[in-house]
């Protein structure tokens, strides 16, 4: 798939939408918090951070305000994704956007050292839809099917300014228009 550089490639939990919210459609609103997390799987990586506020959490990410994700200490690995999520409620600023293109992630999955299961990224696979799956098929044991939820290319309205603000108060530094 080419990727279509204005806009942000976020994923989305199938948990997000399978109780409540609205399920990801092309040409449907969402609207959330932006989260970095960490990721094995291939494709659809964060934008590069640029600026980060330890205190607060809050990253510049390519031209956005994320939050880091509660296991991320260092903002500026390589293996980072941007979640959009909607039940936590937590200081990462609110975005709002049209979801343009929407993948469905999938694979198998496969136990870490760990002893916990995890997607093997070797079997990832994605699969354009028109509507995320709310239940799709997942059998959490190795060697089951794997639904990771969705990756959707999303055209944001002006969300930075509530990122902006967010971050230059945390850091102490008057807000730049």
């Amino acid at each position: 798939m080419s990727l279509d550089v204005s806009l942000l490639y976020v994923h989305i939990s199938n948990w997000e939408y399978q109780c409540c919210g609205p399920v990801p459609r092309v040409g449907s609103t969402v609207r959330g918090s932006l989260t970095l997390h960490p990721s094995r799987r291939p494709g659809y990586p964060a934008p590069e951070v640029l600026d980060w506020e330890p205190d607060s959490g809050l990253v510049l990410v390519g031209d956005m305000y994320a939050q880091l994700g509660f296991s991320v200490t260092d903002p500026y690995r390589t293996d980072l994704i941007v979640s959009l999520g909607w039940h936590d409620a937590g200081p990462a600023p609110t975005v709002t956007g049209t979801v343009e293109m929407l993948l469905e992630e999938t694979g198998v999955y496969v136990r870490e050292r760990t002893g916990e299961l995890d997607i093997d990224p070797g079997t990832v696979e994605y699969r354009e839809v028109r509507e995320a799956t709310v239940w799709p098929e997942d059998r959490p044991e190795a060697g089951g099917p794997a639904a990771a939820g969705v990756i959707a290319g999303v055209r944001l309205a002006d969300a930075r300014a509530e990122g902006r603000r967010l971050f230059a108060e945390a850091v102490g530094r008057p807000v730049r228009r």
